[in-house]
């Protein structure tokens, strides 16, 4: 068998993409492993681009369940239409994941999968069907065999309703804690601020009318002699006299 009778065989582009599949499985525990190294793969402050990345990386790990379930689309007439959008789709959701999250790049083991992907998917969909025996059966190293539906399995359906429920969940507290109001810290009294009259008593010492008695006295100070007089009062030494 030369190349291109290889690149295409159904059969033998279907094991290829299982073999490179199982290849870069060590590339999930990597992934485990970053995550318990949080800090030194994903950001500290996650923003937009980033969560979007994880939400994609969420979807991308489900494609393991969807990829898994499509053996049963392996049969001797064309694939179903619902097999096709959902292959090509997460083949394109997992391949956008690096321009969200470079980090993944850099992992071997994604590029692996990536490709097993691709082969997989390419053979299932766009291969010719190999042929079925005589008595109507698939070939024996056909999996499921011909007393399997190729409808795409109801387990699937509901894991992915599930997870796109728990990621609508996770963006709506996402957004909501980005647009929630922070809470107003109280200024330190003992902070210098900029003067903006003659007279600035944080202490509240002045009885009423002194406080301005004495500002129009700084103010005629002034006007009189050129020299500027300003006056702060404080209830405790400012923070850095300390």
């Amino acid at each position: 068998m030369n190349v291109a009778e290889f690149l295409h065989s159904r059969k033998w582009m279907y094991r290829a993409g299982w073999l490179l599949f199982v290849l870069s499985l060590a590339w999930g525990f990597h992934v485990a492993a970053l995550v318990i190294q949080w800090r030194s793969f994903f950001p500290q402050r996650v923003n937009g681009i980033h969560f979007v990345g994880l939400i994609l990386l969420t979807l991308a790990l489900f494609s393991n369940l969807v990829l898994w379930a499509s053996r049963v689309a392996w049969r001797p007439i064309p694939p179903r239409m619902t097999w096709k959008v959902l292959l090509i789709g997460f083949l394109v959701l997992n391949t956008s994941l690096v321009f969200f999250l470079p980090g993944i790049a850099q992992i071997y083991g994604y590029w692996l999968w990536l490709m097993a992907f691709a082969i997989l998917t390419w053979a299932l969909l766009f291969l010719p069907p190999a042929p079925a025996t005589k008595s109507g059966r698939t070939l024996p190293w056909q999996p499921g065999g011909a007393d399997v539906s190729d409808d795409v399995p109801e387990i699937v359906w509901i894991a992915l309703a599930v997870t796109i429920f728990w990621l609508a969940v996770t963006a709506v507290n996402y957004v909501g804690g980005r647009y929630q109001r922070k809470p107003t810290v109280a200024a330190d009294p003992r902070e210098p601020v900029a003067l903006t009259s003659y007279v600035k008593d944080s202490a509240n010492l002045f009885q009423a009318g002194e406080q301005q008695r004495l500002t129009a006295s700084l103010a005629a100070f002034e006007h009189a002699t050129s020299n500027q007089i300003a006056v702060a009062i404080y209830p405790r030494l400012p923070a850095e006299e300390q």
